[in-house]
Order: C-alpha cells, then structure tokens, then sequence
C-alpha cells in the first residue's frame, strides 16, 4: 500500500470472528491496478477481490453499507455467491430501491416492510424494521419471514416485544464479524 495511513477493506469468518483476506484501500493511481478494477466500480472490485477464493461456492456474504447496492448484490450473484448488504437509509438511495421502503415502516417498534423484484435474473428482497434504529438490507437469499422474538427497552417508549424477519436475524448474528477492524 501507499505509505502514508492506512486503511483496509477485510473479510472475516462470521462464525470464527476471523480475518480471511485484507484488501487495502490506496490512491486512485495504485488501486487502478488491481484486478476487477477495469471492470467494476472501487467497491464492487473490493469486493469481489476479498471474496474471489469463493467464487460460485454458494456461500453467503454479509456486508455494512460501504458495499451495499442492488450492482453489488448483482455482482456477487453473478460470481456464485449469495449476500445480504445492508444499505444506506438515504431517501432516494441506492438506485433500484424503493425510496419509500422506509417510509411504509410504521412508527410501532417491530414493523417491518419488505419489497421483492427480478434484476438481471437475480431475485433481490429488501427488507427494513424500526428497530433503535432503521436497518436496511437488500438480499439476494433467506426470507422475510418473522422468526426471533426481541425484546427492548427503548427510552420514552418502555419495555419493547417484536418478532424480527429471519433475514434481519441472519445479518445480526453475523454483524460482529462485519467492519471487524473497527471493533479492535
């Protein structure tokens, strides 16, 4: 890398908690050079670098918003993977996601709205819950089906019980694992 800071794109184990592959993150002129980088924009190159030993492996990759897009999750079908992204709460963003998948949320802790769609022959979901916070996730696999039941405690709200999509419960059994080298 380019010896002034550095900063890492990494992929852990979510099961493990363990670093697999680390892809730097460099100035425009050096990462220019690395592979997929003439083919694809610079997260869905990260990306797919991090992940390449996997290639149609049918496992499953859970990422933070950084690489969250309907291209990315296209992506990462095409090569044989499956993947639930969470993606940035932004109204009118990412292309090719409902703007308004937020905005059906209802205002009780719990709701959750989800929204299904075909692109490029891959079946996409996105999936949002009023949780603490909102969470976006635009999925390629699993199911908007409730599954686990959580209870919060949310100030000025009190005590909180709400059955969550199993596609949210995937994303937050494996989270620790996501933005790993943040939480060292």
């Amino acid at each position: 890398p380019h010896p002034i800071g550095c900063e890492f794109k990494a992929i852990a184990d979510a099961q493990f908690n363990l670093f697999l592959r680390l892809d730097p993150v460099e100035p425009p002129e050096y990462s220019i050079k690395k592979k997929f980088s003439d083919q694809y924009p610079p997260t869905i190159a990260s990306v797919l670098r991090l992940v390449e030993p996997w290639f149609y492996s049918d496992r499953t990759v859970i990422t933070d918003s950084w690489f969250g897009s309907t291209d990315a999750c296209i992506n990462l079908h095409s090569h044989g993977l499956y993947s639930i992204l969470q993606i940035k709460k932004r109204r009118y963003w990412p292309k090719n996601i409902p703007h308004d998948i937020t905005d059906a949320l209802e205002d009780e802790y719990g709701s959750f709205v989800s929204r299904t769609c075909k692109i490029n022959s891959t079946d996409l979901t996105v999936c949002s819950i009023r949780d603490r916070k909102d969470i976006v996730l635009l999925a390629s696999c699993s199911t908007t089906v409730p599954r686990s039941e959580i209870k919060r405690y949310i100030k000025d709200f009190g005590d909180v019980t709400f059955h969550r999509p199993v596609v949210i419960d995937e994303f937050c059994a494996c989270k620790s694992a996501v933005d790993i080298l943040n939480n060292m």
